[in-house]
């Protein structure tokens, strides 16, 4: 399979386009221009000592999750791909999280077009990019077929990325129903062999493509176990990170405190330092402005807190995402920055939570 390239009409451009001028001006007061974004800090080359310490002044920086137009060429085209990356600067991100594809077949006809424009916007805006393996035709693939085919895709870019995920959220697909995920034994499963070979097999593929680079092992909502067992049985990696999921009133099960304990449990683990590579409020927004009101009130609390409480492992938090996918099913379709007409394709104007997230991200 080849990228292919999405239309994007004078209409649509010039609409994006007005968005970050407005958006620029609205965040930023003026202060700052695309073009001169200064580049984000050398990224860490060895792991950090475990510690339980707080933050006390530590800096968080942050991150925007967007797509490949594969999984979404409705809201992220690959012709928009620029101002996509262009809207996440905007918006004070340091980093930028997205799918890399690890193709059945490497061949000549690999279509290289949308991944180095990626890689060379994102080098002159700034942007650290953090990309998320993932394995074309799903997990049930030889650990030779996923090595073979992740080194071409890691070493076209070597040393000019900084992360590779090893696919997302594994710990889903081999969890035991009707468990918390907060032990070993809760991923002994039939499917937990297939996704441990998932991410040594990824693991091992970066290694060999760029030793440089640091490979990020992946768990949703309390799931450390899988962390731990994968820690036990011998696979190897670099960053731990966490995909959380705020509820609009805080409880014993999903307040901030449990976030807080959780990444203390993931920075335990030898890797040491910790991302948030998911962070929003469960459901996304709705439409009403007490739906939209909550989830910028919940993501300030949740930042607040990982800003004052949360562990010094902790170096980097991703939002999901910058833009809606309205073609997406219910629950997955509101999560953006920015929202995105469901019969247009074009953006509409930032949610109250932009604002939110940008004064945290541009006062980093």
């Amino acid at each position: 399979m080849q990228t292919t390239d999405h239309a994007t009409t004078t209409s649509g451009t010039t609409g994006r386009r007005a968005v970050l001028q407005s958006a620029a001006a609205m965040l930023l007061g003026g202060a700052f221009a695309i073009a001169g974004a200064g580049g984000a800090s050398a990224t860490q080359t060895g792991p950090l000592a475990a510690t339980h310490s707080r933050r006390a002044g530590s800096p968080v920086r942050f991150g925007v999750g967007g797509h490949h137009p594969w999984i979404d060429g409705f809201s992220y085209p690959a012709a928009d791909v620029v101002q996509q990356l262009q809207l996440a600067r905007v918006f004070g991100c340091t980093a930028y999280r997205l799918d890399w594809f690890v193709p059945l077949t490497m061949s000549a006809r690999w279509d290289w077009r949308w991944y180095d424009t990626v890689v060379d916007t994102a080098e002159q805006l700034g942007l650290e990019l953090l990309c998320v393996l993932t394995p074309e035709g799903g997990y049930r693939r030889s650990y030779g077929s996923l090595v073979d085919n992740t080194v071409p895709v890691v070493q076209r870019y070597a040393g000019r990325i900084p992360w590779f995920q090893l696919a997302n959220e594994l710990d889903n697909v081999a969890i035991k129903s009707g468990v918390d995920g907060s032990r070993i034994d809760h991923f002994d499963t039939e499917a937990y062999p297939m996704v441990r070979n998932v991410q040594s097999a990824l693991r091992d593929g970066v290694r060999l493509g760029d030793p440089t680079a640091r490979t990020i092992a992946n768990v949703a909502w309390k799931h450390t176990g899988f962390l731990e067992r994968a820690h036990r049985d011998g696979l190897l990696w670099d960053v731990n990170s966490l995909n959380w999921y705020a509820h609009t009133e805080q409880n014993h099960l999903t307040g901030d405190d449990q976030l807080l304990a959780v990444l203390d449990r993931i920075g335990a683990l030898p890797q040491g330092e910790v991302l948030i590579t998911e962070l929003n409020l469960e459901g996304g927004a709705a439409t009403d402005r007490a739906a939209l009101g909550a989830q910028a009130r919940r993501l300030e609390e949740t930042l607040v807190a990982l800003r004052d409480r949360g562990p010094r492992t902790l170096t980097h938090v991703f939002l999901y995402e910058l833009l809606d996918q309205p073609t997406a099913g219910p629950g997955q379709d509101r999560y953006g920055l920015v929202p995105v007409d469901r019969a247009t394709g074009l953006w509409g104007a930032q949610r109250p939570v932009a604002a939110t997230f940008a004064a945290h991200a541009v006062g980093d």
